[in-house]
Order: C-alpha cells, then structure tokens, then sequence
C-alpha cells in the first residue's frame, strides 16, 4: 500500500509539473488571442488608432517665390486702379442727384408749408446754387424759412445740346419759369407768377463740362406737382 501511494504521489507530482507548463502556456495562448480579439473589437468600431506615415516635410512644404508674390500683387494693384476709375467716374452723377433731390424736397417743403400755416411762400433762387423759401407774414413782413445750398460743385445750369424736358416748360435759362417772379405758392397749393397766374417752371442743374450731371426738376403751377429728371446723354428719363 505505501509502495502505491508513493507511486501515485510520484506520478501526481509529475503530471502536476506537466499541467503548470501546459497551463501557463495556455493561459499565454488565451492572452494572445485576447489582445487580437481585443484589436479587432477597435478596428470594427472605427477606434483603433491609425497609423500616420512619415512624411517628408522637406518635399512637401512649398510656398510662394518672390517673383509669384510681385506677380499677385501687380494684378491687385491693376484691379484697384481700375475700381477707382470706376468709382470716380460715378461720383460726379451721385453728386448731381443729390443737388436734384435738394431742389425737389426745397419745392415740396414750399407748397406744404404754405397749405399747412395758411401763408404765401415765395420761390427765391438766389446766386448760382440757392434756392430760398420766404414767408409772407400777416399783417405784413416776411421771413425766411430756410435756404439750402446745392451740394458738391452743381449749380443752376444748362447744357447747349440737351434739350427741354419732356414736360416743355421751356429752357431758355438754368431757371425758367412761364410767368414773371415772383414765383409764389399758395395755400391751395398752387404756384403763381407775380400776377397770380399759374406758372409752370424748369430748373436745370449739373457740373460744368459734364453734361452726363444734367439734371432737371420741374413743377406744373396749377397743381403744385413736381417732377424730376436725369439725363441719360440721349434722353431725359423721369
């Protein structure tokens, strides 16, 4: 009996040697497939880490020579020369709208006032670039109501071959009115020459030597209504 348990003892021990070299190198086994499960788990979920080629920085790196940078900036000089043509030659014809615009609102303000305070409200255009309201107060005197003068270089001005607006009140000079001043709006709106007739008149504004700057407003007596037009350097355009 004892020489069997020691035989069996021996061989326990041996086959136990066997099991811890088999054992551990299967858990080795199980730990290499385990990190290879591990990677493809990552690379299904589109997390495992890429990885970056080198890159030759020296090849790849370019910029611009000297001569590319002249070149870029030669055409952007061009093209802001030409911008700045361009806007210089729009100013002028901004700047005669505005004076335009001026004269219309001067116009309109007149007859409005007149029909509001129940006063007669004369039309003055005085120099080359004014035109004036004044008041005729009760029981007598006037006042001056306001008076704008037209911005940039524009004044009351014609040009020898542009002709009279489409409305034909005449354009024998830079302010031509039907009737003689003064030129008086009442408080019915009307306006009226000196002898209370209804009179219709035109006046032309622009900057010298630039007959693309003319322009025209012009008023309809019995009515009070005004009217305003631009040159387009063949026809007048309302």
């Amino acid at each position: 009996m004892k020489g069997l348990k020691s035989l069996i003892e021996r061989l326990a021990e041996r086959h136990g040697a066997c099991m811890d070299a088999s054992g551990m190198l299967s858990i080795a086994n199980r730990s290499g497939d385990n990190r290879v499960s591990h990677r493809k788990m990552l690379r299904n979920s589109g997390l495992e880490p890429k990885m970056i080629p080198s890159v030759n920085r020296r090849g790849e790196e370019t910029g611009f020579s000297l001569i590319e940078a002249i070149i870029v900036v030669m055409i952007m000089l061009t093209v802001l020369g030409f911008a700045l043509l361009n806007v210089q030659g729009v100013l002028p014809g901004m700047a005669a709208n505005t004076a335009m615009n001026q004269i219309v609102a001067q116009l309109r303000s007149g007859r409005e006032l007149a029909i509001a305070q129940r006063r007669n409200i004369e039309l003055k255009f005085l120099g080359t670039n004014q035109v004036q309201l004044l008041r005729y107060d009760v029981p007598n005197g006037t006042t001056v109501l306001s008076t704008i003068t037209l911005e940039g270089k524009n004044q009351f001005q014609l040009f020898g071959s542009i002709p009279d607006t489409p409305d034909s009140f005449g354009n024998a000079s830079a302010v031509s009115f039907s009737g003689p001043a003064a030129w008086i709006f009442l408080s019915n709106g009307t306006l009226v020459d000196s002898a209370t007739n209804p009179v219709n008149g035109s006046i032309f504004v622009g900057q010298t030597n630039l007959s693309g700057t003319a322009r025209a407003v012009t008023i309809l007596g019995a009515t009070g209504r005004i009217r305003n037009y631009t040159w387009t350097r063949n026809t007048w355009v309302h």
